[in-house]
């Protein structure tokens, strides 16, 4: 692109950002403090300097065209770019990382991230995002997260770099009253013929149950899906069905764990960037990623 259009496109990336993040004119007017017809001459201008539709009517409201979701990842890490030389130049602590993880790293691990990069960064700032794996992904391929913590699979996709990180081992998790809790370890058949307490489709751990018992041409038994693993505990202590989970340092009371005997029982999770990603303070982030994934070996309890 020509230095002049550049300079013509620059001061309105603000305006498509905001406008990409609330998805709504007036929303995004609030956000940017200026008059809503403002931001929807600018969006216009924009349009213009660049020859795309970014936006389309969609009943009263409005919805982004492709070309705008194509732009938003790279107008997103533009600002944040600035924002980072802006503050290394005056001790400013504009540095925000957006860092998204699936929910069975939120009770150690990524509070031991948080603390490691805050003894080197105090002035660094994290903007946490915590769900269901798919979710993730999709909101680092859009440029809404800098970096997500996932499983790894080949249906991450995209323009990505991944770092392993760790591996863990899939456990059957029983009352401790079950059949099964005093064997030395269980097959994925012999799982299959008891009901499963599980999260729901999209969240990682169901992707690697689903996985497993597709290898041994099983259908799960679902008695329960569910959105975070301390439901899931508490129903397998209930009596409700067993679970396939990681391998945990401390097993919940009234519970067991037994090892799953299969190649498949076991889940790599990595750090996901976009491909090329270079901000300073993402890297800063990721090297304390790995370095307490490999160091201190701090693993998930689930």
């Amino acid at each position: 692109m020509e230095p002049d259009r550049i300079r013509g496109v620059l001061p309105l990336v603000p305006v498509l950002v905001a406008l990409g993040d609330t998805e709504h004119v007036t929303a995004a007017a609030e956000r940017l403090g200026m008059p809503q017809p403002n931001v929807s001459r600018a969006i216009r201008t924009l349009e213009q300097r660049l020859g795309v539709a970014l936006v389309e009517r969609e009943g009263r409201g409005i919805r982004l065209t492709a070309a705008a979701r194509t732009l938003l990842p790279a107008f997103r890490r533009a600002i944040e770019l600035i924002e980072d030389g802006v503050g290394a130049v005056t001790g400013a602590a504009s540095s925000t990382v957006s860092l998204a993880f699936q929910t069975s790293l939120g009770e150690r691990f990524i509070p031991e991230v948080v603390s490691t990069v805050r003894r080197d960064r105090p002035d660094l700032r994290f903007e946490l995002h915590q769900g269901a794996r798919s979710l993730l992904i999709e909101q680092l391929h859009a440029g809404r997260v800098a970096m997500a913590l996932v499983v790894d699979t080949p249906a991450i996709g995209g323009d990505i770099e991944v770092v392993p990180l760790f591996e863990q081992p899939l456990v059957a998790l029983l009352p401790d009253d079950h059949p099964l809790a005093r064997r030395a370890s269980v097959s994925v058949p012999e799982i299959a013929e008891w009901p499963i307490v599980t999260l729901a489709r999209g969240f990682g751990l169901r992707d690697s149950l689903d996985a497993l018992f597709a290898r041994s041409e099983r259908t799960p038994r679902i008695a329960f899906e569910g959105e975070d693993l301390i439901t899931v505990r508490g129903l397998v202590t209930a009596g409700l069905g067993l679970a396939v989970v990681p391998e945990q340092p401390v097993v919940p009371a009234g519970c067991v764990s037994v090892p799953i005997r299969s190649r498949l029982a076991s889940r790599r999770m990595c750090a996901v960037t976009a491909a090329g990603e270079s901000r300073p303070a993402v890297l800063l982030v990721r090297d304390a990623v790995v370095r307490v994934a490999h160091e201190r070996r701090i693993w998930a309890e689930g």
